[in-house]
């Protein structure tokens, strides 16, 4: 297409515009579409979970880690995505790091499904059932157009019970039978395997000696 006005020409070649002015001069190309919508994608967290040991001991730390899945459901990719991940502890529980949120980035081709996770340290002091909330928020990035925004959050639990402190804990059975005294009860502790070891030689004592009378 060509059109001509008065004291300067517009060539159009190729879906992008050349302005030309008076007498030729170029003032510059103008791309098509320079003002159109960034692409289209739909990153979704398809799914959380939130893993940390069954029990714990009061003042003890332990990991907690908040497990994310990921998909790109396109149509536009790959797509780099942020996601903000959390967890939430009760009131006598710490956290390190402290802060409210950790991010990490994950790359996301179309039709594909990437894990992310964070982990912490917690420390809980008061004991009984301790319930700990983990999230995952994938975020709209510059690059691409969220069509739908409704399926980028997620969460979970998990329960820890927490016990008394190790230094609490009381010791269970005594110390090893000695040398020739397997035959003991475990329950016996030092003081009454020397006490047995003595009376038997107390008596072995008292035979030789009537022995020897006789």
């Amino acid at each position: 297409m060509l059109k001509v006005t008065a004291g300067s020409l517009l060539v159009a070649v190729c879906g992008s515009m050349l302005i030309l002015g008076s007498g030729g001069a170029q003032l510059g190309p103008i791309a098509a579409g320079a003002a159109a919508a960034t692409a289209d994608a739909d990153p979704e967290v398809v799914g959380v979970t939130v893993t940390a040991p069954a029990s714990t001991f009061s003042g003890v730390p332990f990991d907690v880690t908040v497990n994310a899945s990921l998909r790109n459901n396109g149509p536009f990719g790959p797509v780099n995505v942020a996601v903000d991940f959390t967890v939430s502890t009760p009131a006598d529980c710490t956290r390190t790091p402290s802060g409210p949120f950790e991010t990490t980035t994950v790359l996301l081709a179309v039709g594909t499904t990437v894990p992310a996770s964070k982990t912490w340290s917690v420390t809980c002091v008061d004991k009984g059932t301790h319930e700990l909330r983990g999230t995952a928020q994938a975020l709209i990035g510059p690059d691409f157009d969220d069509v739908d925004p409704g399926n980028n959050f997620r969460e979970g639990t998990v329960l820890v019970t927490v016990g008394p402190g190790p230094a609490a804990q009381p010791v269970a059975g005594g110390p090893p039978p000695l040398a020739g005294q397997q035959g003991l009860p475990a329950t016996y502790g030092l003081v009454g395997v020397s006490a047995a070891i003595l009376m038997m030689g107390l008596g072995g004592g008292a035979l030789v000696y009537r022995l020897k009378r006789g």
